[in-house]
């Protein structure tokens, strides 16, 4: 999967929201086919995905890391911990900074290390 296919899923991916959205904090909907599709290619999509999550707005970077955590590929959790160490020092703005902050929460306790 090249990095702009990937490109495209997160972008299409960041414009959805699960039913229960509306209530409050996003909800990811994991289920989604793309999103099932973009984690089936494991490890080589990590690449393109951390490349992202560099700039990505939080309505993105949300798909971003919660692809990372199911990928689970070690050699992602460095740029998870800067990722989520910004997103933890920044004022929320919106819902989206909330589920960006779970979705972080989540991926570093996978990976055993937790929030700083």
């Amino acid at each position: 999967m090249t990095k702009i296919e990937v490109k495209n899923i997160i972008q299409h991916l960041g414009e959805k929201e699960a039913e229960g959205s509306r209530l409050g904090t996003p909800v990811l909907d994991l289920s989604v086919p793309a999103f099932v599709a973009l984690v089936d290619h494991g490890k080589a999509v990590v690449p393109h995905l951390v490349s992202m999550l560099q700039t990505a707005a939080s309505r993105q970077a949300a798909w971003i890391v919660a692809a990372l955590r199911l990928i689970n590929d070690p050699s992602a959790e460095h740029p998870l911990r800067e990722a989520c160490a910004r997103v933890n020092s920044i004022e929320i703005s919106d819902e989206w900074d909330y589920a960006l902050r779970g979705e972080c929460y989540l991926a570093l306790k996978q990976f055993g290390t937790g929030i700083q």
